[in-house]
């Protein structure tokens, strides 16, 4: 099941979030967001300390009880983000697509998008909205 999609830029603005049946409130939404951010952050710091060549250390998802927490980093400092059911295999092949035909797509190639600013795009959502929906997983 999925729960959660953010997006991040490099300094950790969230740029854009969607929540499917995940239960928080509201008012909840821009704490998690730090949290999420921070989390991230530091889980590539720590990556970064074990991994010998610094290069080649990639994180790619993290598991716990309750949620599983897939990210893609990009070579520009973005950071997209799912949040699913534990039991979910890797989707990263999912997290590519959504960087590249929707992200690229709807936000890079608009004219009229402002870059590091959230997204407000009724296409970008749109087109999100209908490729989780055609998931397995959602």
């Amino acid at each position: 099941m999925l729960l959660r999609f953010y997006l991040f830029d490099r300094s950790g603005k969230c740029l854009y979030s969607q929540s499917w049946n995940d239960g928080l409130a509201k008012e909840s939404t821009v704490e998690v967001e730090k949290l999420v951010f921070g989390l991230l952050h530091s889980i590539k710091g720590f990556v970064a300390k074990l991994t010998p060549d610094a290069t080649k250390g990639t994180f790619r998802h993290l598991k716990t009880q309750t949620y599983k927490l897939h990210c893609l980093n990009t070579l520009t400092g973005l950071r997209f983000v799912l949040m699913t059911d534990p039991n979910t295999g890797d989707i990263s092949q999912d997290l590519d697509w959504i960087y590249s035909d929707v992200y690229v797509d709807t936000v890079v190639k608009n004219p009229l998008a402002v870059h590091g600013e959230p997204i407000s795009n009724p296409a970008f959502a749109a087109k999100l909205d209908a490729f989780v929906h055609s998931r397995k997983y959602f």
